[in-house]
């Protein structure tokens, strides 16, 4: 069966769509007010109350952008909640040459500032990376006391821009 340039055209412009739909759809919701956290300990394992159960683990958090689906992937932030220090996010890149440029990770800080919190130069080899980031990059004075409550990360491809993952971290 012969297939005609045009039908095959359309299909792929179709389906085309459906991915950039599917991908502002995920901007839209990571541009929503930051609700929920999953809780982690310094070792980034879930914190779990006495019968084994996640305490809080918001399953909207560190998903992987319909762009990027199959080509990374994040695991939660952790520590979190943080009071100071240091937060570190771990990365998983599982295709060559999908992310060739790195990735950087943003939030905006207590003045409104869309801030620098950390970047991953290059990703374009499969294999574990780390975002590393002080706290209280997320305060313009440095001071961890004006920045308590909870923030959104977002994390975005270095070439085209294009958002990534995103999602909390409780400063208490």
């Amino acid at each position: 069966m012969k297939r005609s340039p045009f039908v095959l055209l359309v299909l792929a412009l179709f389906i085309t769509q459906c991915d950039t739909g599917l991908q502002e759809t995920f901007i839209r919701e990571a541009s929503q007010k930051p609700a929920g956290v999953t809780r982690t300990d310094k070792g980034g394992g879930l914190l779990k109350n006495a019968s084994g159960t996640a305490i809080e683990e918001d399953k909207t958090d560190w998903r992987t952008a319909p762009f990027y689906t199959g080509y990374v992937r994040f695991n939660p932030a952790f520590p979190n909640p943080i009071s100071s220090g240091f937060v570190t996010l771990p990365v998983i890149v599982t295709a060559t040459d999908q992310l060739p440029n790195g990735l950087t990770l943003r939030g905006y800080n207590d003045q409104g500032r869309f801030t620098l919190l950390d970047e991953i130069a290059q990703t374009g080899l499969p294999g574990s990376y780390t975002f590393n980031f002080d706290i209280s990059l997320l305060s313009a004075s440095g001071s961890v006391s004006t920045i308590k409550g909870l923030h959104r990360l977002y994390i975005f491809d270095r070439l085209t821009g294009e958002m990534v993952s995103y999602g909390d971290v409780l400063v208490e």
